[in-house]
């Protein structure tokens, strides 16, 4: 086989003696985003995105003798302040809601104006009146296209857009209180009452302002116009007391006040209700979000550690291939082949003479900057990093140039990065003042290159082109850099001064390839000469900086203003911008326009199916209203015996109802019957509008009598005035329109319904009512051109306009925050299988728990190396030596790549172990080797084996059973090969257990792998063992049969850096099961699974019988 010369045995850098202090010295800086325990940040992170975030609310102040169900505010300031900024960015679309009321009343006072007319002659005032209406008609039209047209783009005026509220509702207040002092003569207590009250109620729920400045606005309007009227009103009943009515002005300002108390009241409700939504949405749509930038984060990351592993080409084909199923005879290989590659081959000589002068954390780290640096210089030279591999006596790195982007000038940037790592090497060298040096080789040729297998992606390059470099390495000189005739012949010849090499005196594989060779005296042109960066001026080698510089300023601190708390506030700041992206969402392609049903028959089935928390609250508003009607009435007027009775019998009901509506809140309170039957009343929605229908009529009932009962009496009207019954139907129409999970079209049926049976009642019922209060108050004529009870009506008319576009604007609301759920489940769903497809990936590049370590955190190459120490870990070598043999580079087989695709399958079918049952968490594959194949156990739940060290060994070691159990299957899926393809492959496996340490060296490029005497020892017996045998040492022998298995004594055999070791073969395993001391390998699996269950399930059936081997390959 055409791979590196390091032999498939070959054995690993000797770093068993570092001290585990060294190897777990980590320097890694704290994730950008936030890490408190209960944060937002900490259950993304754990992906619990299938459960809300943890609601603290407020504890401290008046919130404490509050019911939980009443505190809205989060404990959390930060948390809280974010919310209200979400909130009011939220609430811009209702300021339009208010608007249109506003332009409602302007309505009202232009059709008053046209029909009563204004002396715009003689009073000043009044034309003052009609300018400031056109005004402010003309101001609301405006923000009206500003906001609902979105003419003008205000997401960035944060100051501006909390201010402007303030200026609306100064502009609507001052209009509404020039009309009442300049154009009612006189102005009667009962004039403007219903307006207030529907403005208290749009001021409390549509103005995007904090509840406690609407509550205030609200309550210092209403004074305000109590003030306004009874001071002018009860002047006029002075004056002329004979013309006014009979109620007093005290019972009319007092009963206003109550209406507007219950207006404010319900504003109250209503907010409360629309805030806990918004927080629960806000809660939503903050982990959904939150979610969505962490896993861009960690996309990112991932990919930055993927493309740092593989070529951008071959990572995006992974990717996209990820899950997908496999069509064809053949697993997908990632090989192309490249023509005109350089390749190049460094070791450093003396490695092992610096190994034993260093200390273990100076070694990491030197060896951790030298690859670093290395890495610096494959880019700045367009270099692809291989792979690394080293032994006990060599250290080799070894990259290409000219693929996967092919380039002219690869020879010649291949010979300034061999020159450029010897100059690196010298520092070194003056640094730990020993005599290491770099011997570097560079041929040109062909190469196979992408990955190899399923597991463990690694990119790696095969030709006969490849051994060729490699050779051109061994068979070179220290502090020279060798190249070959074909790398020459690839140059203008005028970039360097070369010397005959003579690597075939060297080298065997030169000598026999008959390839003539040379070493590079000195540069003639220096870099970017004679390569086609030369016009991009960059910068010489010579600017790099020495190994050994600190670059401080590379490093985040952790300091104030610099560590956890800015992070957390850059996360806040992206993740309010991307709430407030929400702003001016609308329906539009989703429902229809008129009846806001979606266009979608299951989501609109869906949302008619939501059951809403709060709903019954708003039901025990209802009583509330019909509570405060009742009061407001008793004040008026001397309430007669069917009115009392009618608003007795219509509370008892409505208290019944209200109560029982909350038995499904309050499950525990009530019979299971009554939750059950409340429970169907709130799932079928006709059932449901019926059950709301019947708690609005009782409202309205007590009402109807009353006006039906009342008659003019010539003396004294027993209902005047009569313009309060108007005022009472409006308070009525916020009691539908505070009512939850019911359409707009259906409220405004409901409304339609009550308006229209008022009207009849004032035009038909009561008219002579109106008329004598229309005589005594209206002495000029152009008075009665507008009668009170057509203005009467005319008012209920527009209110329910404004009433109708207030309830709209309530449901597409609600309808949105439905669809933010809906996408917000839908996104946590996305985000659940990106993360699940982002960790296979990367765990296919460095082992789940090392991947963890580098995602987040940004290193440089002068932190200390992630490293770890294993205390009892089991190594295996697997490999074929004659596929060497059957690998060629000739026609018939695609030049090599059919040879490659079938070790792909076998490579693959080990790869396809790894998920087996018995091996899944147990067994982790390092890397391969050409047709090497290296595996460990015991690196994942190490810290479960480590608490059995006191135990016996069956139970400490059990991985190391499951070990041998592996390479046993390993060789029954290579017999099954063997027989389908017809070859006469084998493998050759050795085995070793011991201490080792693990670890990640390159910044740039992470490489992960394992070091020690344990894994050089196991590479050994892998290169001295036999065909078809598993080679072990003695220790490992003993071990392994107190688990049952045999073996046969092989004497001794010469092992490089060991001397003579006795080593022995596992036999073939018999047809019977492996016997085991002390209840066998069930029992031991028992005992582990008792002290680590989600080992036990990871391991799963590994006490699956050897003698099952022999059939598993054919199952």
């Amino acid at each position: 086989m055409a791979s590196p010369s390091p032999s498939p045995g070959q054995e690993q850098l000797p770093l068993a003696g570092l001290s585990t202090a060294a190897l777990s010295a980590l320097d890694a800086e704290r994730p950008m985003l936030p890490e408190k325990k209960h944060s937002l940040y900490a259950y993304a992170q754990q992906g619990i995105i299938h459960e809300e975030e943890r609601l603290e609310l407020k504890r401290s102040g008046l919130y404490r003798l509050l019911p939980t169900c009443l505190r809205v505010k989060f404990a959390e300031r930060q948390q809280e302040a974010l919310y209200e900024a979400y909130y009011t960015s939220q609430k811009q679309g209702d300021l339009v809601a208010f608007v249109v009321a506003a332009l409602c009343l302007q309505l009202f006072c232009v059709i008053q104006y046209s029909t009563r007319g204004l002396d715009l002659h003689h009073r000043p005032a009044e034309r003052a009146a009609l300018v400031f209406l056109i005004l402010a008609f003309l101001f609301n039209c405006v923000v009206v296209a500003v906001y609902k047209l979105q003419i003008v783009k205000l997401k960035e005026q944060r100051r501006f857009k909390q201010l402007f509220p303030l200026l609306v509702f100064a502009v609507q207040y001052t209009q509404f209180f020039l009309d009442l002092l300049t154009t009612h003569h006189p102005l009667l207590l009962s004039d403007a009452v219903s307006f207030q009250i529907l403005f208290v109620y749009v001021t409390m729920t549509m103005l995007p302002l904090r509840l406690t400045v609407c509550s205030l606005l609200a309550l210092l309007s209403s004074l305000a116009l109590l003030i306004v009227q009874g001071v002018k009103g009860v002047v006029s009943f002075q004056e002329t007391p004979s013309q006014l009515l009979q109620t007093s002005p005290d019972r009319q300002l007092c009963a206003a006040a109550v209406l507007y108390f219950g207006s404010w009241i319900l504003g109250m409700i209503a907010s409360f209700v629309s805030d806990k939504k918004q927080r629960r949405a806000f809660r939503q749509a903050r982990v959904t979000i939150a979610m969505k930038l962490i896993m861009e984060q960690q996309s990112q990351e991932q990919e930055r550690l993927l493309l740092a592993v593989l070529p951008k080409h071959i990572a995006g084909e992974i990717r996209t291939d990820l899950g997908a199923m496999v069509h064809g005879q053949f697993k997908k290989i990632y090989l192309t082949r490249y023509e005109n590659v350089s390749i190049l081959f460094a070791d450093i000589v003396g490695f092992t003479a610096l190994s034993s002068n260093c200390t273990a954390a100076e070694l990491v780290k030197l060896l951790n900057k030298l690859i670093a640096r290395f890495d610096k210089l494959s880019e700045k030279y367009h270099q692809l990093r291989i792979k690394i591999l080293g032994d006990c006596c060599k250290f080799l790195y070894y990259c290409i140039s000219g693929a996967p982007e092919p380039r002219s000038d690869h020879a010649v940037l291949c010979c300034h990065m061999g020159l450029a790592m010897v100059d690196a090497i010298r520092a070194v060298r003056e640094e730990t003042q020993s005599s290491v040096d770099m011997r570097v080789g560079i041929h040109t040729g062909s190469v196979l290159a992408g990955v190899m297998g399923q597991k463990q992606y690694a990119y790696d390059v095969y030709s006969k082109d490849t051994k060729l470099a490699n050779a051109m390495e061994s068979g070179g000189k220290p502090g020279r850099v060798h190249i070959s005739a074909t790398t020459m012949a690839c140059m203008k010849g005028d970039e360097f001064e070369v010397e005959p090499g003579d690597g075939g005196s060297r080298n065997e594989d030169i000598r026999k390839s008959h390839l003539d060779t040379f070493l590079i005296v000195r540069t003639l042109k220096m870099y970017p000469e004679g390569t086609l960066d030369a016009d991009k001026g960059r910068l010489s080698v010579q600017n790099e900086p020495a190994l050994s510089t600190r670059r401080a300023s590379q490093r985040p601190r952790n300091g104030p203003g610099h560590g956890v708390s800015s992070g957390e506030a850059d996360f806040d700041n992206r993740l309010l911008q991307a709430l407030i992206e929400r702003e001016g969402a609308t329906l539009k392609s989703k429902a229809n326009y008129v009846t806001l049903s979606f266009n979608d028959a299951k989501l609109e089935q869906e949302y008619a199916a939501v059951r809403e928390k709060l709903g019954p609250a708003v039901i025990s508003a209802n009583f509330f209203v019909l509570l405060v009607s009742c009061l407001a009435h008793g004040i008026l007027w001397d309430m007669s015996l069917g009115t009392g009775v009618a608003y007795g019998l219509a509370l008892l009901i409505l208290l019944g109802i209200s109560v029982v509506s909350w038995a499904t809140v309050k499950r525990r309170v009530f019979p299971l019957g009554v939750v059950r039957l409340v429970q169907w009343t709130e799932e079928i929605p006709s059932i449901r509008l019926a059950w709301l229908l019947a708690a609005v009529l009782c409202g309205v009932v007590p009402e109807l009598v009353d006006r039906v009962r009342c008659q003019r009496d010539e003396d004294r009207p027993s209902c005047e005035p009569p313009l309060f019954y108007i005022h009472l139907v409006t308070f009525l129409l916020l009691a539908i329109t505070v009512l939850m999970q019911i359409g707009h079209l259906a409220k405004l049926l409901m409304m339609s319904g009550l308006v229209t049976l008022h009207c009849l009642l004032t035009t038909l019922v009561q008219q002579e009512v109106f008329d004598a209060v229309d005589r005594r108050t209206l002495s000029d004529e152009q008075y009665m051109a507008f009668l009170t009870k057509y203005a009467a009506c005319c008012i209920l008319v527009i209110i329910l306009c404004a009433l109708f576009w207030v309830n709209r604007h309530m449901e597409i609301t609600s309808r949105l925050l439905f669809v933010w759920k809906n996408e917000s489940d839908a996104q946590k769903t996305q985000v659940t299988e990106l993360r699940r497809k982002n960790e296979e990936l990367v765990s296919n590049i460095l082992p789940p728990h090392v991947a963890k370590h580098f995602l987040g955190r940004n290193f440089t190459e002068n932190d200390d190396p992630y490293s770890e120490h294993h205390s009892g870990v089991g190594v295996m070598f697997a490999s074929m030596p004659n596929f060497s043999d059957f690998y060629t580079e000739e026609g018939v087989n695609n030049q090599g790549l059919e040879c490659l695709r079938f070790l792909n399958e076998v490579i693959s079918d080990y790869d396809e172990l790894l998920d087996d049952a018995r091996f899944e968490g147990a067994i982790t594959k390092i890397k391969t080797i050409g047709p090497t194949y290296m595996v460990a156990s015991g690196l994942t739940n190490a810290e479960v084996y480590d608490q059995l060290a006191g135990t016996s060994d069956t139970h400490r070691w059990r991985h190391l059973h499951l070990l041998v159990k592996f390479a046993l299957a390993m060789q029954e899926k290579l017999k099954l090969i063997n027989e389908n393809s017809f070859n006469q492959f084998y493998l050759r496996i050795g085995i070793n257990h011991g201490p080792i340490s693990a670890g990640v060296i390159g910044v740039r490029k992470p490489h992960y792998d394992i070091w020690g005497n344990t894994v050089n020892v196991a590479s050994r017996m892998e290169s001295t063992g036999q065909p078809n045998s598993i080679q072990v040492t003695e220790e490992t022998m003993l071990l392994l049969k107190q688990f049952g298995y045999r073996f046969e004594s092989r004497g001794l055999v010469y092992v490089k850096g060991k001397g003579e070791l006795a080593t022995y073969c596992l036999l073939p395993p018999p047809d019977a099961a492996v016997p085991a001391p002390g209840g066998g390998p069930d029992a031991d699996q028992q005992q582990l699974s008792s002290s680590n269950p989600q080992h036990a399930n990871a391991t799963g059936n590994s006490h699956t019988q050897p003698q099952q081997y022999r059939n598993s390959a054919a199952l």
